[in-house]
């Protein structure tokens, strides 16, 4: 699944959202799933909660942990692909 850099995301409304330092879990209220995140994957979840678009969390998250950016845009549309899958989060645009 390909994601456009222009694309925004937002937790589903059944999805509760806990971070504990730079680690995460996603709580699916409907069946008491849970998901959790690494540090990277916190770090994109934070930009989806400031409504970024996709390319400007993949470009940070890049020039913060010094990766290359094609690198990081794989991991996250991974990511992202298995968290819409499992209707975790919600694409919005």
């Amino acid at each position: 699944m390909s994601f456009s850099p222009k694309q925004l995301f937002r937790l589903a409304e059944h999805v509760s959202f806990t971070q504990v330092e730079d680690e995460s879990v996603l709580l699916d209220l409907r069946n008491g799933g849970y998901y959790g995140l690494n540090h990277v994957g916190t770090r994109l979840l934070e930009h989806i909660r400031n409504n970024d678009e996709l390319g400007v969390a993949i470009k940070t998250i890049s020039l913060e942990y010094q990766t290359l950016e094609s690198l990081v845009e794989s991991d996250i549309e991974k990511l992202l692909a298995q968290l819409v899958e499992q209707r975790l989060l919600d694409p919005i645009k």
